[in-house]
């Protein structure tokens, strides 16, 4: 039960807390807060011009 404790706690630190390469070396609770609420353009779905 300890070791499962100790490895849940590493996996979280590994993947939340340290930075990402592909993230622009950002960790992912920055990535997310700089890119979460980014407005993105608006694609239409009329198929018409």
């Amino acid at each position: 039960l300890e070791a499962n404790l100790d490895l849940t706690t590493w996996l979280v630190k590994y993947n939340s807390y340290r930075p990402h390469e592909a993230l622009a070396n950002l960790t992912p609770l920055e990535y997310a807060q700089k890119n979460f609420f980014q407005v993105l353009p608006m694609w239409s779905a009329s198929t018409s011009n």
